[in-house]
């Protein structure tokens, strides 16, 4: 509890001293994304391969290094159109990110990296900063996806053009990403500089998207004091080119001055020239001076947000004073020999001690992904229906689940992209994942098991055949013939019984899959 308040003091008292500023991707506009509360659905289940972080970040950085004219390309699974038009105003420019149909992200932490990618090499943002973009485009996309009306009133024609009414924005489903989504993110008319501050700051930091950030239980704090600093440090790049052009136009308008007290005699044309000089430098004058009032307005909204951001951080600080301790139980001292409780594997749990039928209901949740049902696990108390826990695993196959030694046997995940379907054991108390196998199996496949063996379809070469498991998931044999991937499994006393790939029902050893 001290070190909680310790840690919370700590970021009030920098946020109140804290002072910086940036401009390049319309984070306002990005920001307003955030007033409503986005939830992403992401694949939870086997990999086949697990990209790095560094690689993942490394398609977004090819994106923004290989961009010709306008246009990019990852080897036809990421596309960036990037559609800017000077000669139109007071409306977004944009670059669209596309995830083709070929595409293999299945969740939105590798989505984000992909963009921040882009955008810290395209627009020289920190990774830091671009990081923090990246959520708000992902934020801003679900919550206008599809809503065409919204992007034709706020964005260019030139890239209104490129955009598909049924895949503009990011769906919450990764199911539906791959060549169904246009991620939109807006650009302000300094983007072109190719640096850092091309950003609509007021837009990303709507009141109605601090409201809903309050919402959460922490109120947001975080994520609001992270954006809090990055539009001071764009307020003092501003300052410092306000600053800069202060003078410069000093300078031209001394000059001016002088010419025109020297100049008393000029020619009609020096005096047409003189006067277009002077109306150029008072229109400079005028948006400088709306730069400057545009400046203040910002520090002013930082101030207060500033503010409100301690004001919520000090109620956090009088919650945790109020609420009552938890007091941990003493649990009664153990008698059994160190020997005994070390015999015990660290994965292993007793039946009785966890399943407790009489007070817990094990429910398979499921849900369509692209013509298929699949399922989450799901601990439940009977009595109330409240949930108890929830396995992080959302593709269990086959609408079924077992107990085997202790865990729960599944059969999950999809062979789209780098997923891959594998049979897991979870803990049946946590529902996490305690052991996967390593090989792939068919994904429509059976799977049966005795005591401490388990049988399913496996690939072996690129083809199917029946595989036989021991308790850590390890194939000790397989059948030396193909075997057609849908067939039933049925074991009778010491043989199993399979279909082959030619109709054939066929009989192997249970010891050894030998005919």
């Amino acid at each position: 509890m001290r070190r909680i308040k310790h840690l919370i003091l700590i970021f009030i008292t920098s946020l109140l001293l804290h002072n910086s500023y940036a401009l390049e991707v319309a984070r306002e506009e990005l920001m307003k994304g955030a007033e409503e509360p986005v939830v992403f659905e992401n694949y939870e289940g086997p990999h086949h391969r697990i990209d790095t972080r560094e690689a993942i970040f490394g398609i977004g950085r090819y994106l923004a290094e290989n961009i010709e004219e306008n246009t990019t390309s990852y080897y036809g699974k990421y596309s960036i159109i990037h559609a800017v038009d000077p000669s139109e105003n007071d409306l977004f420019d944009a670059d669209i990110f596309i995830i083709e149909a070929g595409a293999e992200v299945n969740h939105i932490r590798n989505l984000r990296f992909i963009i921040s990618g882009f955008l810290s090499t395209f627009y020289n943002y920190s990774e830091e900063d671009a990081n923090l973009l990246a959520r708000f485009v992902t934020y801003y996309n679900a919550v206008f996806r599809k809503k065409m009306d919204y992007f034709r009133e706020n964005y260019k024609q030139i890239v209104l053009q490129f955009l598909s009414p049924e895949k503009v924005g990011l769906s919450t489903f990764y199911g539906d990403w791959p060549g169904n989504t246009m991620i939109v993110i807006p650009l302000t008319e300094i983007a072109e500089e190719k640096d850092f501050g091309s950003i609509d700051s007021d837009e990303l930091s709507k009141e109605e998207v601090i409201e809903e950030l309050r919402e959460s239980e922490d109120k947001g704090t975080e994520d609001r004091k992270k954006m809090v600093e990055l539009k001071e440090r764009e307020v003092e790049r501003a300052e410092e080119k306000i600053a800069k052009e202060e003078e410069e136009l000093k300078v031209l308008e001394e000059q001016l001055s002088e010419k025109e007290e020297t100049d008393e005699k000029a020619s009609a044309d020096e005096a047409e020239d003189l006067a277009m000089l002077k109306e150029d430098l008072e229109k400079r004058r005028e948006e400088l001076e709306k730069k400057k009032k545009d400046t203040a307005r910002r520090e002013e909204r930082i101030r207060e947000e500033r503010e409100l951001i301690a004001e919520d951080t000090r109620r956090l600080i009088e919650q945790e004073e109020t609420a009552p301790e938890r007091v941990a139980e003493e649990e009664p001292e153990k008698t059994q020999p160190e020997t005994e409780k070390e015999a015990e594997p660290d994965l292993a749990v007793k039946h009785d001690a966890v399943l407790e039928p009489e007070k817990t209901l094990y429910f398979l949740s499921l849900n369509e992904v692209q013509g298929e049902q699949l399922g989450r696990l799901v601990l439940i108390n009977p009595e109330t229906g409240d949930v108890l826990t929830t396995s992080a695993v959302n593709t269990i196959r086959e609408r079924s689940f077992s107990f085997f030694n202790n865990f729960i046997l599944v059969l999950a995940g999809r062979e789209e992209g780098t997923a891959a379907v594998r049979l897991l054991l979870l803990d049946p108390k946590s529902l996490e994942t305690a052991r996967e196998a390593k090989e792939n199996i068919f994904k429509n496949s059976a799977v049966v098991h005795t005591q401490d063996t388990i049988f399913a379809v496996v690939e072996v070469s690129g083809k199917w055949h029946l595989g036989k498991f021991n308790s850590e998931l390890k194939v000790t044999a397989t059948s030396p013939r193909e075997i057609n991937p849908y067939t039933i499994i049925v074991i009778e006393e010491q043989r199993v019984f399979v279909q082959d790939i030619e109709g054939n029902i066929i009989g192997l050893k249970v010891s050894d899959l030998e005919f």
